[in-house]
């Protein structure tokens, strides 16, 4: 976009592009009190109206770091501010270094790896979630909380809010806005799932770093017949593309031979 500094009509021409993803870029500078943002795109459930607007000072676009992505159900930040976004991982990674188990950091460093796999072209939000999915955990041991399946589900539960509330802080100490920030939150507290598209992706993730990392670990803690459960539930989460990858991690005979077991069930 050029930066002359007279009037001139801002149109876009993505009215052309599919009705799946329609974009307006935006600044993130601040604009003069008569410029509005929300005047740049009027949406609706299926696309996406662009208003014209007289801009005397296209200065005001000159760092763009926005791109919005407009689908039926979704409105959020596709592209990102690279140094901002390389800040949050440092500080999120540095939280995470603080494990003394030095369980969470390579943790987060492989989740992030898995959803990048996954889906290229992750929203910025996404990659967020996804290293800070786990952030801290360390601080909320499981023995803190009662024995049994009632005790569990409260931890779990109770780790969620945890884990969105620490990067919620670390967000917003980097002047992240409040949108961005709730989006983060809704995608680490796993709100949403399975209907939104990038919940998914990020339960794959999960779902396959647990069967890549964590298969013979809780195979030997359940015993094979508990196993079986919960690699069931663990398939049914799994988007078809998932379970195609999952088939073709390495394993074991025996964990090759659970997973079949497993899938055989499913399928009676």
């Amino acid at each position: 976009m050029p930066g002359a500094s007279h009037d001139r009509t801002v149109q876009s021409p993505l009215a052309q592009r599919s009705a799946a993803v329609r974009a307006d870029i935006v600044s993130r500078t601040k604009l003069p009190g008569h410029i509005v943002k929300s005047q740049f795109a009027l949406t609706h459930r299926h696309g996406l109206a662009f208003a014209r607007l007289k801009v005397t000072d296209l200065g005001y676009f000159d760092q763009i770091t926005h791109l919005f992505v407009f689908s039926s159900q979704n409105f959020y930040s596709c592209c990102m501010n690279p140094g901002r976004f390389q800040d949050a991982i440092t500080h999120i990674d540095a939280a995470n270094a603080q494990d003394p188990r030095g369980v969470e950091l390579p943790y987060a460093q492989r989740l992030s790896a898995w959803v990048e796999r996954l889906a290229p072209k992750a929203s910025e939000e996404l990659r967020l979630a996804a290293r800070a999915q786990h952030i801290c955990r360390w601080m909320t041991p499981r023995e803190s909380y009662p024995p049994g399946r009632m005790g569990y589900l409260k931890w779990r539960e109770d780790l969620k809010q945890f884990h969105a509330r620490k990067a919620g802080e670390i967000l917003r100490q980097l002047s992240y806005e409040e949108t961005t920030v709730a989006r983060v939150q809704d995608l680490i507290r796993k709100r949403n799932f399975p209907r939104n598209a990038e919940s998914c992706v990020l339960e794959d993730a999960l779902c396959l770093m647990f069967l890549e990392t964590q298969f013979a670990e809780t195979t030997a803690k359940t015993g094979d017949e508990k196993m079986l459960g919960i690699l069931q539930k663990t398939w049914r989460k799994m988007t078809p593309q998932a379970r195609e990858i999952a088939l073709t991690l390495p394993m074991s005979t025996g964990q090759r031979a659970l997973v079949e077991k497993a899938l055989a069930g499913l399928a009676s």
